[in-house]
Parts: structure tokens; sequence; C-alpha cells
């Protein structure tokens, strides 16, 4: 059982994807009073979209370690890669979640 436990929280779901997206753009985006809402506010947003209700607690459909890359170049600079932000290679992903 703890074993199992450990792989789960080991990873990486939509949630955390989004989330992780959220936190780059309103790190760039505002000092630290404001930080905080603009997460938040970018998540309402989120979480009001029928793939939030279907996805948000299964596998991501990227991997953390390229969001990561990513968020981390994009926050640098306070601007965003030449890349895009790291996307499934199934544009239809969602679709699977229920």
């Amino acid at each position: 059982m703890p074993l199992i436990l450990l792989l789960l929280g080991c990873a990486y779901t939509v949630e955390d994807w989004w989330t992780d997206l959220a936190r780059a753009h309103c790190d760039c985006e505002y000092d630290d009073l404001k930080r905080r809402d603009c997460v938040d506010d970018w998540m309402a947003d989120v979480e009001a979209s029928a793939d939030w209700a279907a996805c948000h607690d299964e596998l991501a459909p990227v991997a953390r370690e390229d969001v990561r890359a990513w968020t981390s170049d994009y926050t640098e600079t306070c601007r965003p890669p030449a890349s895009p932000s790291p996307q499934p290679e199934d544009p239809n992903w969602a679709e699977a979640c229920e």
C-alpha cells in the first residue's frame, strides 16, 4: 500500500500541468502581492471548463520535465520561449478522460 501511495503522489496530473503554466504566467505578470490572486483567477477559468471536469485528476498528457524546462525558460526572462508550451501529441487528448 505505501508504494501505491508513493506512486500516486509522484504522478503528474492535468491539474499540475495547468497550475504550472498558470504560475509561470503569473510569476512574470505580477508582483508577490497579486501573484496568488492571478493563479487563483487563472485556475478558476480552467476549472470552469469541461476538460477540467473530465480530466483534472488524470495523468497529464505532457511530461513534467518538459513543462518544468519550459516554465523555467519563461520565468528566467519573462518572455515566452521560442517554442510553445508543451502540448499533447494528440490534440483530442481530453476525449479519453471520461
